[in-house]
């Protein structure tokens, strides 16, 4: 009887702490993603604050990790599609094809879709240099350029 009670908070721990786990990948991930925006933004203010801003449009062709003064000891670098599909989980890499920065979260106890646990993060250019006021879809404000989720 004692064994099945003390193997039954064994397990209940288990499950706890890789719910935590899981939690604290996902806050990691966040820190991340903020870093970039936070560098691709003073980056692109530069650009404009030194007259260059016809050079921001360029920022979305980069690999935003290469922005950062120290990577995440999780990024696996710059990989094609062969080799994105074997990286280990909790771990980023860049698309060097689609010039996308994804984060593998790895399998979920909840799901069996591997694919649901990858996010994909591209940077996109919201106004154009020099852009006429009032065209569509062109923001009128901000340095130009942001790190955006994006899907598969």
């Amino acid at each position: 009887m004692a064994a099945a009670i003390v193997g039954l908070v064994a397990a209940l721990v288990l499950q706890r702490v890789s719910f935590y786990r899981e939690q604290a990948g996902h806050a990691a991930m966040l820190r991340v993603v903020g870093d970039l925006r936070t560098v691709l933004h003073m980056r692109a203010a530069a650009l404009y604050a030194h007259g260059r801003g016809n050079e921001v449009a360029a920022l979305a062709a980069r690999n935003p990790m290469d922005w950062l003064d120290e990577r995440p000891a999780n990024y696996r670098g710059e990989l094609d599609a062969a080799s994105a599909a074997a990286a280990p989980p909790d771990s980023w890499y860049f698309e060097r094809d689609t010039r996308r920065l994804v984060y593998w979260a790895g399998p979920s106890q909840d799901s069996d879709n591997l694919d649901a646990r990858r996010l994909y993060f591209k940077v996109e250019l919201l106004r154009l240099p020099n852009a006429p006021a009032g065209l569509p879809g062109v923001s009128a404000s901000g340095p130009g350029v942001a790190l955006n989720q994006v899907d598969e």
